[in-house]
């Protein structure tokens, strides 16, 4: 995982050497500098990761392919000595942990689910960045009521179908 978030971070052109990193498990949690356009976390990077991640996928045993959600999210965040605090931090786990963009991923074909914010969808994926791609997913995870917008490339582990695309899918209530 870190290897493929790597590999993808450059060749986005994104900082991996000045970005803070916390492992979390099964997962980690990513902050970047300020002043780093977000929509670099957009386009290139779910683009590149999302290749990246179906190419080890179709190279790798069952028990070594991997299946990624991605949150995504802009704003403030301290440390506090032990971790990432903050609102932004908050969601960005809520996010992932919303039962229904969890439920989403488990149906679909894809190696990679993103969420995005109310607020990155509305200022970076809206009008560009295959924003129809995307759709609202409700996130109620503790003290979270939120809407966030997810998208799942199509994607699969199967070596004999054919290469990832991208299935627009109608968004209902945007």
């Amino acid at each position: 995982m870190y290897t493929l978030v790597e590999e993808a971070f450059a060749a986005s052109g994104l900082p991996w050497d000045h970005s803070y990193r916390e492992d979390r498990g099964d997962g980690m949690l990513l902050a970047l500098p300020g002043g780093l356009p977000t929509a670099l976390l957009v386009d290139p990077l779910v683009g590149e990761l999302r290749v990246m991640l179906h190419a080890h996928n179709r190279r790798a045993s069952e028990g070594s392919r991997l299946r990624l959600r991605m949150s995504l999210d802009a704003g403030h965040v301290t440390h506090d000595g032990y971790g990432l605090v903050g609102n932004v931090a908050n969601k960005l786990h809520r996010a992932l942990d919303a039962p229904a963009f969890k439920r989403e991923l488990v149906a679909s074909s894809a190696d990679l689910g993103v969420i995005v914010s109310d607020f990155v969808f509305g200022e970076v994926v809206s009008g560009r960045f295959e924003a129809e791609f995307y759709r609202p997913i409700e996130v109620a995870v503790k003290e979270t009521n939120a809407r966030a917008w997810a998208c799942f490339p199509h994607g699969t582990w199967d070596p004999a179908l054919p290469p990832v695309t991208l299935v627009p899918r109608p968004v209902a209530g945007a």
